[in-house]
């Protein structure tokens, strides 16, 4: 069991013990071997040929697995070795050496989860609206075995993979997880009908050499079938797409719908939310920015021949300098105004004055931290991670955090809480 916090293993004992049932779900892959993912062909510290130790960055990675990563890949090249395409059944990739075999690959999916009863769950409707934008699934959830429990049900999407995607580079994972419910505490024999509503934008996929506004790449939805189904974790929903576009799997057809689009679209997505044209602003993240072609990004079209290899040995370009390598950073030329802060006023008020204040543009903020000392703020920026001090000046407890000043922590019982007695 991964990092189970400081409570964590509390839980694993009343799980072991059958005081409490078990309903969490696995947020990621767990792989029999992770040096075969493809990411790992390019895990390292590859410096330049030209490295300079006058700049703060002199080494690469090249992520030439793209999207590739976690379920998007075990599940997508098992998918493909079923259907017969894209030489998915290669030896790359395999830790025994031979034809790669999902079952030799996969220790547990992506989403899985075990109870100590059983359910059963059926997609009873799915309506996609496209003028709203939204993608909503009624779902009936039943425990069918002898004890009470929750249980998780997972919506996925599989969108259309075309030739046009094959000869443009447009890269799709078999399966996407779109959202997700879980029901509330069911006894043997209970239902639970659950409504999911998604963002129908998940469906879309990126295209790269899009024309879209005078700029290149946008996202796009293709026309053809797109199929939505439930599963116990990402294998079984690919296994039931797999089993609605008729091949011979241990899918189950009332765990999937389908809905097809007519034409495709490449303007509903063009512009964000906001109204701002949609654009890749990290396209000079890529090798092949600077250096086209240098880099052959792995492709589900031909899962052999677009296997990462280990780029190495590279040398950044003086293009590749000027736009950020040298790890630049911002000079304050100018100081500001130091009588604009004030330290240590007498406006007579406290922390505890404010509670349920959530307007951070109120006034009587900014009165309370004008009562800070100057020592008192220097020192709880300094020691902001995981506990406060107390701070006389506003009556303010000390206080233990997460999400201190420092940045995020993990430590709720405070091990590394500031115990620095002249800090205050």
């Amino acid at each position: 069991m991964g990092l189970p916090g400081a409570y964590g293993f509390n839980g694993v004992a009343d799980l072991l013990c059958g005081r409490e049932n078990p309903s969490g779900r696995l947020t990621d892959t767990w792989a029999a071997d992770n040096t075969s993912a493809p990411a790992v062909n390019n895990y390292g510290n590859y410096s330049w040929t030209n490295a300079d130790p006058a700049h703060s960055i002199n080494s690469e990675i090249v992520e030439a697995e793209g999207i590739y990563t976690g379920y998007k890949y075990y599940e997508t090249r098992y998918a493909d070795k079923v259907l017969g395409q894209g030489k998915a059944d290669a030896k790359v990739g395999s830790t025994t050496g031979d034809a790669w075999d999902y079952n030799r690959e996969v220790t547990y999916p992506f989403g899985y989860g075990l109870s100590y009863t059983s359910f059963r769950q059926t997609l009873d409707q799915v309506a996609v609206d496209m003028k709203e934008g939204t993608v909503t699934a009624r779902i009936q959830v039943t425990n069918t075995g002898k004890v009470a429990g929750k249980d998780v049900a997972q919506f996925y999407v599989s969108t259309p993979y075309t030739d046009y995607d094959r000869e443009h580079h447009v890269e799709k994972s078999e399966v996407q997880l779109l959202d997700y419910g879980k029901t509330d505490l069911l006894q043997p024999g209970q239902s639970q009908a659950l409504t999911i509503k998604a963002d129908a934008q998940y469906m879309a996929s990126w295209d790269s050499t899009l024309g879209n506004h005078g700029r290149k790449g946008g996202y796009v939805l293709d026309a053809g079938d797109y199929y939505f189904a439930l599963g116990d974790d990402a294998h079984q929903a690919v296994e039931n797409v797999l089993k609605a576009k008729g091949a011979s799997v241990d899918g189950m057809m009332d765990q999937v719908a389908s809905w097809n689009l007519a034409q495709r679209d490449t303007s509903r997505y063009a512009v964000s939310k906001t109204g701002a044209k949609v654009t890749n602003q990290l396209a000079n993240a890529d090798l092949n920015f600077y250096k086209p072609g240098s880099v052959t990004n792995l492709s589900r079209s031909d899962w052999e021949s677009t296997w990462p290899k280990t780029y190495k040995g590279l040398t950044a370009s003086s293009s590749m300098l000027k736009q950020g390598l040298t790890n630049q950073t911002y000079q304050i030329k100018s100081q500001g105004d130091p009588k604009s802060v004030k330290f240590g006023a007498n406006n007579g008020m406290t922390l505890a004055q404010l509670k349920g204040v959530t307007d951070i543009k109120d006034k009587r903020w900014s009165k309370l931290m004008d009562q800070l000392t100057l020592p008192e703020a220097m020192i709880r920026t300094a020691f902001g991670g995981t506990s406060t001090k107390p701070i006389r000046s506003i009556s303010s407890p000390e206080v233990v955090q997460n999400d201190g000043p420092n940045g995020f922590a993990s430590y709720p019982l405070g091990q590394y809480a500031n115990k620095d007695k002249q800090s205050g």
